[in-house]
């Protein structure tokens, strides 16, 4: 059957780290329950969808490694109240491909739409409407999960909720996920209200975000590589989906119809040892200066604003053959601006430079026990994984996150250590117990549950 094993060479969008598995891609669900019946009794197995988490969540070396890729079919879809069901494989492409010409749009969305919905359950993405919003889990009115010990579960906000919020943010390890049904929200244009606001010290930064703190879509970007009275200057991003008056005129007889985006790739990386802090310096003053000269408020395609990397096919391989580390984190809302500014004075110190550095104001908690989002201020970096220099200043990171009360995103994570988990997530012990009730045997495991000690 198609499902057969293949020995293959897996990493996360990082690029680090790497490691052998077979490889499966099944394309129906009974096949995805017969690997996971194989694999009860050979080894450990985890799921995959677009292999866009940074580290290693999806990966499994010397284990199974399945493919979701090819379970991407839609299963309904009402047009009236907004509810789309699919299967675990499809992407929020695909999804938008179907809801935006009907007059729909994803109501929790993270930063790339080549996502598989499964995926976004699984890590529980969040994106630049979480401070009013929410995340992904928070809008799936219910999932189909096979879990580790077999057995296919219909779980949800209102039935069989422990299952569902360990899944939420669970990184597969609860169960794969093999349809869910999603609750879109209403739009009347396939445009945002865009415009940004360049700043210049991180107090200004922080203060434009507080100022605009009602605006549905908001993030910042950061000049990962200044220092000294420019540290922390960067330019903050406010969207709004556009209504029907409100787009050129032009555009109103088909409003929720756009042009597609034309795709390019990387033909090349850059080899590690150029990546180097003037480097970071010249891409972080180019990045600015675009952003700062384009402030007057403009219309823009909903997809261009949301995923602008997605029409770049591999931009990852710009870091290099090393690949490189994404940290993300979050700190509670009252000491967010004096960590922040400790982080980014830190790598200053450790003489590196980060390439891509954002920040954006997070809402409420969601029910998931190891969910990401917190009320505060979540912060990325993203440095080479050539060397040991990344490594040790995110050592230190880890330590000032568990003292200001923070956590990081395992979404993102690659190098984490267990005992600095367990500071961070307080109801890690409560999901280990529900984890171990669907999957006793201990069939569902990766690189990064044996690393950070999740499961058995």
């Amino acid at each position: 059957m198609s499902s057969n094993y293949r020995k293959q060479l897996l990493s996360g969008w990082g690029r680090y780290p790497r490691s052998y598995a077979d490889v499966a891609r099944p394309e129906r669900r009974f096949e995805v329950a017969e690997l996971f019946q194989q694999r009860r009794a050979a080894g450990s197995v985890i799921a995959r969808g677009s292999g866009l988490a940074y580290g290693d969540a999806a990966i499994n070396t010397g284990g199974c490694v399945i493919v979701m890729s090819r379970l991407n079919r839609f299963l309904a879809f009402d047009s009236e109240k907004g509810l789309i069901t699919c299967e675990g494989g499809v992407t929020l492409g695909e999804i938008l491909d179907v809801c935006i010409p009907r007059g729909w749009f994803l109501s929790a969305t993270p930063g790339t739409a080549r996502a598989t919905s499964g995926g976004c359950l699984a890590c529980d993405v969040h994106g630049k409407n979480h401070h009013v919003a929410g995340s992904f889990s928070q809008y799936v009115v219910s999932a189909t999960v096979l879990t580790g010990n077999g057995e296919v579960v219909t779980c949800g906000p209102e039935q069989n909720t422990e299952l569902f919020w360990a899944t939420a943010g669970g990184m597969g390890l609860t169960g794969t996920v093999l349809d869910l049904t999603l609750r879109l929200q209403k739009i009347e244009t396939a445009y945002v209200r865009a415009r940004n606001i360049a700043t210049r010290t991180l107090d200004e930064t922080f203060h434009k975000l507080e100022e605009t703190v009602d605006a549905t879509y908001s993030a910042a970007w950061l000049d990962g590589a200044a220092r000294g009275a420019r540290l922390g200057r960067g330019v903050v991003m406010l969207a709004e989906h556009a209504r029907l008056p409100e787009i050129p005129a032009e555009r109103r007889a088909a409003p929720l119809l756009v042009p597609a985006q034309p795709r390019r790739s990387v033909p090349f990386g850059l080899p590690s040892a150029t990546l180097s802090r003037p480097l970071a310096l010249t891409l972080n003053e180019a990045i600015y200066r675009r952003f700062a000269a384009s402030t007057e408020p403009r219309v823009v395609d909903v997809r261009k604003y949301m995923y602008p990397l997605d029409t770049i096919d591999n931009w990852n391989r710009l870091f290099g053959g090393r690949g490189f580390l994404e940290y993300q984190l979050v700190l509670p809302l009252p000491i967010a601006f004096d960590g922040i500014k400790r982080m980014l004075e830190m790598v200053d110190s450790a003489g590196t430079a980060s390439f891509f550095t954002s920040i954006k104001r997070l809402g409420g908690n969601s029910p998931g026990h190891l969910s990401f989002p917190m009320p505060g201020y979540a912060f990325s970096i993203a440095i080479s994984a050539a060397g040991k220099k990344a490594f040790s200043l995110l050592n230190r990171f880890d330590e000032l996150t568990v003292a200001l009360g923070g956590r990081v995103y395992l979404a993102k994570d690659a190098r984490l250590q267990a005992k600095t988990l367990s500071a961070m997530y307080a109801r890690l012990g409560e999901w280990r117990t529900i984890a171990l009730r669907y999957d006793p045997s201990g069939t569902l495991a990766s690189d990064m549950s044996r690393r950070l000690e999740l499961t058995a």
